[in-house]
């Protein structure tokens, strides 16, 4: 672990995480410095205040809207793509990691075409620089354009004194949905690699034009999510542990970290027990919604199809074609299988929502993390929108190389049923026994 994701885990509870810029002098060699130091402040908050009825329902549709809005929650295929014989990878996943590392670097960063990017705009102008690469679709992603507004630049400019980290809820375990992603939840492949690779180029470009510095934060949400999405606990905590071996072997340690967003949720809740009281609520509430005569029904069945794309599928004994039709099709009674009964179903898409609504009705996150900058993967007004690496989130896909080439641009993230809708042939390529990313065949 790094410095400060030591520090989080002894962090008082109850208090904020705040960044502070001290200056100091170096007597010895008569230099200035002003390194960066977190300091707790106690979080001042009526921690018992619930939701109303009014905002539960109107919040729960934005939320279903933003967690579901890729098009793979719209359908899915049971059949696979058409696989080739196993190849075998010379290079282990961090020497792979080392090559697109170096790669993308010098081909998003240190080149003449990123020059062009900040050349545009007059080298004062920094929030127009800032937006140009915020808005690249390479560097950032091109839906900030919808999205960012001047207030996003000018609370990050305001945050530039102690660097602008950057934060968001992401990399939970790998997706154990067997029509979407292969290995167990544990498994760490070349996409989340690539995806630390693309979030560290993201901090370099932003470092170009803020000076003070900038990283990423990534709140690992696995153990927060892991008891509705039915996902052993061990095995995440397994994947959050090979995400941070792998960050450490490529030496990004200094533009990204990695913390459990279930250790920000304790140190808000200074064990108080309010923040599951307000889950507990929200989701009595939710529950209603399942009823087919209330106004949200509709949109609980669209929470369904989303839910039971995410929920750990891998032990149950339908075919393919059945678990695809179980996922596309809430109202399907399916004999056997090993599905869970609809009751279970309803159990558990409100307690995953009600998670995810009590984090934003306590602004969980901005309150412990009061200096840092909210991003996204999900582009969104109010959040940064961070880079895209294919037509699904790193956890939830496969990582396909075109061309059989380790270049940033050669890769992609796919679920294996869009890879199929897409007539792709896939080779897997392994080291040792366990499958690294799969080639793209062309012709």
């Amino acid at each position: 672990m790094s410095r400060f994701e030591r520090a989080i885990d002894g962090w008082p509870v109850g208090h904020t995480i705040s960044a502070v810029r001290e200056e100091k002098f170096d007597r010895n060699h008569g230099l200035f410095f002003a390194p960066i130091h977190y300091e707790p402040t106690p979080i001042v908050v009526d921690r018992t205040r619930a939701p109303t009825v009014e905002w539960v329902r109107n919040s729960f549709h934005g939320m279903v809207r933003e967690e579901f809005q890729d098009g793979d929650a719209v359908s899915i295929s049971s059949a696979p793509p058409p696989m080739a014989t196993t190849e075998v990878s010379d290079l282990d996943l961090v020497s792979l990691g080392e090559v697109i590392r170096d790669n993308a670097e010098q081909e998003l960063i240190y080149n003449e075409k990123f020059a062009a990017i900040l050349a545009k705009r007059d080298p004062k102008d920094l929030e127009g620089r800032l937006r140009d690469l915020l808005e690249n679709p390479t560097i950032g992603n091109q839906k900030n354009r919808g999205y960012l507004r001047d207030g996003d630049l000018k609370f990050l400019f305001s945050r530039m004194d102690v660097g602008v980290r950057l934060t968001f809820p992401g990399l939970p375990f790998r997706d154990q949905n067997p029509l979407r992603a292969e290995g167990g939840p544990e498994l760490v492949t070349l996409a989340e690699v690539y995806y630390l690779v693309r979030l560290h180029c993201t901090a370099l470009a932003i470092y170009q034009v803020l000076p003070t510095g900038a990283d990423i934060l990534i709140l690992s949400d696995g153990s927060f999510f892991a008891e509705p999405l039915g996902v052993p606990e061990e095995p995440v905590r397994q994947y959050l542990d090979g995400i941070r071996r792998i960050r450490n072997s490529l030496n990004l340690t200094g533009t990204i970290q990695i913390v459990e967003l279930r250790r920000i949720v304790e140190i808000w809740d200074a064990g108080t027990g309010a923040f599951e009281k307000t889950v507990e609520m929200i989701e009595r509430e939710i529950y209603k919604f399942a009823h087919p005569d209330d106004e949200n029904y509709a949109t609980f069945q669209s929470l369904a199809i989303g839910f039971r794309r995410n929920l750990n599928s891998k032990d149950f004994s339908a075919s393919p074609d059945d678990l695809a039709l179980w996922i596309s099709d809430p109202k399907s009674d399916i004999v056997g299988g090993g599905f869970p009964s609809r009751d279970e179903i309803v159990s558990r898409c409100a307690r995953y929502a009600a998670l995810n609504l009590a984090l934003k009705w306590h602004d969980v996150i901005g309150q412990v993390l009061p200096t840092a900058v909210r991003a996204t993967v999900h582009p969104k007004e109010g959040q940064i929108g961070l880079p895209s690496v294919g037509s699904c989130l790193p956890w939830n896909g496969v990582p396909i190389v075109r061309e059989g080439r380790m270049e940033w641009d050669k890769i992609e993230v796919h679920s294996l049923s869009v890879a199929a809708s897409r007539n792709y042939e896939l080779a897997p390529v392994s080291f040792g026994e366990t499958v690294l990313y799969y080639k793209r065949l062309e012709g």
